[in-house]
């Protein structure tokens, strides 16, 4: 349908029509041919019904519609159709496909082609709780159509039900059709399925994909006993607890909830297995663990097992459960893993949220729509704006979508703005912290939670821990042993108890940022934070000189992408080295970060970065200025710098170069003041004096990178002169050089200059031939070709 209808069928009141198609997993095993045509012809009679009862088709919701009216009686009139017409089509190799429907009346939000709301969520719950061939209308529907029921149509009270995710039950009407089926098994909500889940009094946001991928696993008959890891706060037992209230079709002897939080005792585990199951025990001479058991047996059961981990040393009753009940499926929420065969682990992140950026869709994302949601409850006249959003983004990327971290910013709201909030978080984590909340004490501020997790890690554990704060953006194993003494077992222990993360595609490790934080106070108290920080300097500006040689090569690509995952750490690397005066490893890493940065087009970064080790390093009155000094100087000029500056810095230094006998930065010297004459001052015989220079010294060095660099250029400057078989002739040799020590990069620029060279002397096919050749080097390489004056003043 046209989504764009939508924006003007938003009036006060609406009407929500959900369906679902009932058993599909069974029928596509069923008829596998001839699903897709009865499919074809379910979504046929579904949109036919909606849009001539004048509904709009919001979207499709995988075996169903969301659909949206006006006119609760339209909707009504639209249900009944589509149930009849279910009845009397003739479905050819399948049985009649069985659908459920659910109607539901109240205000929704409408955004980017969809609503959102309680009144959305209510009708969809109420349609989940029904069987195929079944409508079901809530209070609010019902009263809104009871006298405008068409002739023949019954209604029957079905009593309250408590929906899944709601506080308030609903009061549940049963539309009764002549002809159609009228007789149903109880409706699946929350009364009418063995389970001791707690009521929630907030709706659940977000973490769609975490559910679907939990379910899956939680239906594999492979898969007994899977175990969500995270650290505390990160929201481990509200998602089970979600989950659990989804599966309770799927587990016909009940879902139950045991809270471990309060046990210390191993001994009271099956106890408080008993109590949530409703088991009483019996004095027949069995043990309480072998009764537990015994009911455990032949039963479809899912055990919710929460905050396992003051219980890990207990943990092989569990596989003593799974063992005896064929039937049984046990979800543990933990941080840190129970080390049992059979285990499987979910790895729980934080709520989505956008990255870098700010824009309207950033409103979209759960982390932020959670701090919505809290923040009304904080302050009922909260609502996000335009300029609002930003810091709300921002307040999320900081604690990095932990549900805790968010809820507890959230509730500042009435004392301070989301500006303050941003601030306060940067200052200390302490202002995460709420009193009087609905939250346990456990998690009424950040500062307990992860003080419950230090006191899980041994001192080993945690003397690497902490040093570990120094990291920024992740470490790779190699940086975590190097800079922090962590080996492999001590990663691996870390890993289990959720302390920290790791990206397998990246082959990258990462603490949550407000663990780093945490842990950053306990390294500063030690007073190792100094020399830790210098460690990690060390060991990242040494990593960053090795990788010069491979930017000047065939490793360009794989190497600009190494460095780009670890640039915070190099930036934070340098810094620190700027703070020390550590002259020697600024200058061993400069031209690796002088390559990046130039090679990624982040001229700005490297216009910051050596403008600020530059007035790092400035030499005292009357010192000699170091060579580091005077190397950092004339790369990436700042755009206030004359010319006539530019010019004499440069001659400053190449005469200090010389004199050192340091031939290879005299070279560059070299090589800029002729990029300048060439490019800015319009002089190609000056330009052409300097680069010949330049080009001897690389021939003497054997410096091949740079020689091709040079020698396209030359090549450029006799263009000027019009002298075309000295261009053809620098400008080959370099693309020849390129080629050899396979500097894809330098091709594409050397490939645009023999471009342009044939196409001013008329060979416009050849032209096009180097041209076409460039623009395939810069799509492979998402390189862009950049002007010298671009290079070195901009």
């Amino acid at each position: 349908m046209d989504k764009s209808s939508l924006a003007n069928f938003s009036p006060e009141i609406l009407t929500f029509l959900f369906s679902d198609l009932v058993d599909s997993t069974a029928l596509w095993e069923k008829y596998p041919k001839s699903m897709p045509a009865a499919l074809k012809l379910h979504d046929d009679i579904l949109n036919n019904s909606v849009l001539q009862h004048g509904g709009k088709i919001v979207k499709s919701t995988g075996d169903g519609v969301m659909a949206v009216f006006t006119s609760p009686t339209e909707a009504l009139l639209a249900a009944i159709a589509a149930q009849m017409s279910m009845q009397s089509e003739v479905w050819h190799d399948t049985d009649p496909l069985m659908v459920r429907i659910g109607l539901h009346t109240g205000k929704a939000e409408y955004r980017r082609d969809d609503y959102y709301g309680s009144t959305v969520n209510r009708a969809a719950r109420l349609m989940s709780i029904g069987h195929g061939g079944q409508i079901l209308l809530s209070q609010a529907t019902y009263e809104l159509v009871k006298e405008e029921l068409p002739q023949g149509i019954l209604v029957e009270d079905m009593k309250s039900h408590t929906l899944k995710g709601f506080t308030q039950p609903e009061q549940v009407y049963q539309i009764l059709i002549p002809g159609l089926l009228s007789e149903f098994p109880p409706l699946n909500s929350l009364e009418n399925r063995p389970n001791n889940l707690p009521v929630q009094v907030t709706s659940f946001v977000g973490r769609q994909s975490e559910i679907e991928a939990l379910s899956k696993l939680l239906l594999d008959p492979d898969v007994s006993l899977v175990s969500i890891i995270a650290p505390g706060g990160m929201g481990k037992t509200r998602l089970a607890l979600e989950l659990g209230e989804r599966m309770l079709d799927q587990f016909h002897n009940g879902v139950f909830f045991v809270e471990l939080a309060p046990i210390s005792d191993s001994e009271n585990i099956i106890p408080a297995v008993a109590e949530a199951a409703g088991y009483q025990f019996q004095q027949n001479g069995r043990s309480p663990k072998r009764q537990v058991l015994d009911y455990l047996e032949n039963k479809q059961i899912l055990l919710i097992m929460d905050n396992f981990e003051n219980l890990i040393d207990s943990a092989e009753i569990v596989t003593e459960m799974l063992n005896s009940a064929s039937g049984l499926k046990i979800l543990v929420t933990s941080r840190q893993r129970l080390h049992l065969p059979g285990e499987t682990l979910f790895i729980l992140p934080g709520l989505q949220l956008p990255d870098e950026g700010i824009s309207e869709d950033a409103s979209q994302f759960a982390a932020i729509e959670l701090f919505r949601q809290t923040a009304r409850r904080a302050k009922p006249d909260f609502i996000l704006t335009r300029e609002s959003l930003p810091h709300v983004v921002r307040i999320c990327q900081l604690v990095q979508g932990m549900p805790l971290g968010i809820l507890l910013a959230a509730s500042w709201t009435p004392v301070l703005s989301e500006a303050e909030i941003v601030t306060e978080i940067q200052r200390s984590l302490d202002i995460l912290e709420a009193e009087g909340s609905e939250l346990p004490d456990r998690q009424r501020s950040i500062r307990a939670v992860f003080d419950y997790a230090w006191s899980m890690m041994n001192e080993a554990e945690q003397a690497v821990f902490v040093k570990l704060a120094v990291f920024r953006g992740g470490f790779t194993r190699e940086a975590a042993q190097n800079v922090a003494g962590a080996d492999l077992r001590k990663l691996q222990s870390l890993l289990s108890k959720a302390l920290i993360s790791r990206d397998a595609d990246l082959a990258h490790y990462s603490v949550h940022e407000l663990l780093r934080q945490y842990a950053e106070e306990k390294l500063q108290k030690s007073g190792g934070y100094q020399q830790t920080c210098q460690d990690h300097s060390h060991y990242y500006l040494t990593y960053l000189a090795a990788q010069a040689t491979d930017l000047k090569g065939a490793g360009q690509l794989p190497t600009l992408k190494r460095i780009q995952t670890e640039f915070k750490n190099i930036r934070a690397a340098w810094d620190e080295a700027v703070d020390n005066h550590q002259y020697d490893l600024i200058g061993q890493s400069m031209e690796g970060m002088y390559l990046f940065c130039f090679l990624q087009s982040r001229l700005e970064d490297g216009k910051a970065l050596f403008d600020q080790a530059r007035a790092g390093l400035a030499p005292e009155r009357d010192q000699e200025p170091h060579p580091v000094w005077l190397a950092l100087g004339i790369r990436f000029y700042r755009a206030e710098d004359s010319q006539s500056i530019l010019k004499e810095r440069l001659e400053n230094s190449l005469a200090a170069a010389r004199n050192r006998d340091d031939m290879l930065e005299a070279a560059f010297c070299l090589h800029t003041l002729g990029t300048i004459a060439h490019y800015v001052d319009q002089n190609p015989s000056q330009a052409i004096e300097h680069y010949e220079e330049c080009v001897a010294i690389y021939r003497h060095l054997g410096e091949k990178y740079y020689l091709a660099q040079t020698l396209s250029k030359l090549g450029e400057a006799y263009q000027l002169l019009g002298q075309t078989e000295l261009t053809l002739k620098y400008v080959n040799e370099a693309y020849q050089l390129q080629g050899e020590i396979g500097d894809r990069m330098g091709e594409s620029e050397t490939l645009r200059a023999l471009g342009m060279t044939s196409f001013q002397t008329g060979d416009y096919d050849v032209s096009l031939n180097f041209s076409e050749k460039a623009f395939v080097i810069q799509l492979e390489t998402n390189y862009t070709t950049r002007t010298a004056p671009a290079i070195s003043t901009s």
